[in-house]
């Protein structure tokens, strides 16, 4: 009977171990990335900025991140992509995280030493803002590249108030991305499947259809379909340079169509 006892034992302790690895399984499949900018829980593995679409890796040295309190993590290229949601999504939102633009790691945005109006080249902005952990550095770069050095709050507020004219250029820039990202199109063959111009008649989904609207929601999950390895014949992955993959997200999405209520 003991031994019978002991087995009994063994076997439900057993079980509840295997049950913990369930389903702390199913925990991490539930919170998995799904493209749209949202990571799971306490990690950051995005790649694209979920409003510009722009490659996190590339712009690291630029990068924000929103803590939200459900736990997500979201990065942003830029202070000026971080700003919109920040102000948008208000009391969701636990903390703010920046890169220092030596190191590029983290570090608290509220201690952040942000040299503004320097001749280092802006990222969505007429005018750069870089942010520094130490003082020390960012009075090193101003000597080299000019600028000012201000706080997060005070830097924060220029964002706001240049927003609409940040945006114009973008505007601007966005119109002569779509011509290049339409050539880009063109070399890689994308509407001999899509239909010309993308718009339809080929054996692919047309860029204009409510059904790619529907699925295309976001712009990382469209360049995700794009370097998808199954998604041509012949893979985007190793031919198409950032450029070319940031120039012809914006053109599908240019002409993408809207999704059907």
């Amino acid at each position: 009977m003991k031994i019978m006892r002991e087995w009994k034992k063994n076997v439900f302790l057993a079980g509840a171990m295997l049950l913990v690895v369930v389903l702390a399984v199913s925990c991490t499949s539930v919170f998995q990335n799904d493209g749209s900018g949202h990571d799971k829980p306490g990690e950051w593995s995005q790649k694209w900025c979920p409003l510009c679409g722009m490659d996190l890796d590339v712009y690291r040295s630029t990068c924000h991140r929103l803590h939200y309190t459900d736990g997500r993590i979201v990065g942003y290229c830029s202070i000026h992509c971080a700003a919109k949601d920040y102000r948008k999504d208000g009391e969701k939102i636990a903390k703010l995280d920046v890169a220092d633009f030596v190191s590029k790691e983290f570090f608290p945005a509220e201690r952040a030493h942000y040299l503004v109006g320097s001749d280092l080249p802006g990222v969505m902005t007429v005018v750069s803002k870089k942010a520094f952990s130490s003082l020390e550095e960012a009075k090193e770069f101003q000597a080299g590249h000019g600028g000012e050095i201000l706080s997060f709050k005070e830097t924060l507020a220029m964002v706001y108030e240049g927003m609409d004219r940040d945006n114009r250029m973008l505007m601007k820039k966005m119109s002569t991305m779509e011509v290049m990202g339409k050539k880009v199109a063109e070399k890689y063959g994308c509407f001999a499947c899509h239909g010309i111009d993308g718009k339809g008649c080929g054996k692919a989904t047309a860029f204009t259809s409510p059904r790619f609207a529907q699925r295309m929601s976001s712009k990382p999950v469209l360049k995700d379909a794009i370097m998808r390895k199954d998604h041509a014949k012949n893979s985007f992955e190793d031919r198409i340079t950032p450029p070319e993959l940031q120039a012809l997200m914006i053109y599908v999405w240019g002409v993408r169509g809207t999704v059907d209520q």
